[in-house]
């Protein structure tokens, strides 16, 4: 039996976006601006495990609650304020094109018993585009490229960095593709895609650490992308 108390997983965001939408004949301009912040805080562990003994899984019997002494937990915190701003234009008959830039700031901290704590911290400079453009009658193309941050946890226990707190990811996306409208009611869609992020394994000195690159590609068909936020 696994037993454990007091676990808590707390989350909390906000942003604050400001957006002017005006139009130049036949062009319309969208801009936006916003501030957003991520505050995680976790504690987690300290678990107890029991036996109960042998039984029968058609029995049901009274077990006395077993006394136990829960360790301590392991505290995981993390803090992101980002700022961002975006730009779209639709343009009559060529379709639209879309930018974005944020600048992020990154903390991880996380403090496990026993152990001396562990943090890192990045603050890069992420950015996307994208574009929606008819080449001609009946045909439109359509690209976007996106550069991300994600969390990437801590080392695993069996490593000998274990429970290091490991940097986030800067993952890269880039997809393109054509839409075909045969018919009023047929279109015919085609893309491709390939995403990229660091992969992580245990080296030769077993420490948990970035070895190299997780490549996706592929092609896909569905629907050509509304314009892309700005902001995502």
């Amino acid at each position: 039996m696994l037993l454990g108390r007091d676990q808590v997983s707390q989350s909390y965001s906000g942003e604050l976006l400001v957006e002017r939408e005006f139009t130049e004949g036949p062009r319309c301009h969208h801009l936006l601006a916003s501030a957003r912040f991520r505050r995680v805080d976790d504690d987690l562990g300290g678990f107890a495990f029991r036996s109960l003994g042998p039984g029968a899984i058609d029995v049901a019997e009274s077990v006395p609650e077993p006394d136990v002494a829960f360790g301590a937990l392991t505290r995981d915190e993390i803090r992101q304020e980002t700022g961002a701003l975006g730009y779209e234009m639709q343009w009559q008959g060529l379709r639209e094109i879309n930018f974005g830039l944020q600048k992020t700031r990154y903390r991880k901290k996380v403090r496990a018993p026993a152990l001396a704590p562990t943090a890192n911290a990045d603050s890069p400079i992420l950015w996307n585009a994208s574009a929606v453009l008819t080449a001609m009658d009946g045909i439109v193309l359509y690209a976007a490229t996106t550069r991300g941050l994600e969390e990437s946890g801590t080392a695993p226990s069996f490593a000998a960095n274990a429970n290091l707190s490991l940097p986030a990811l800067r993952t890269r996306q880039v997809e393109a593709g054509v839409r075909w409208t045969l018919t009023k009611d047929v279109k015919l869609i085609a893309g491709l895609f390939d995403v990229r992020r660091p992969y992580f394994e245990l080296d030769a000195d077993n420490v948990f650490r970035v070895l190299g690159e997780v490549k996706h590609r592929g092609r896909r068909f569905r629907s050509p992308p509304s314009p892309c936020q700005a902001l995502t």
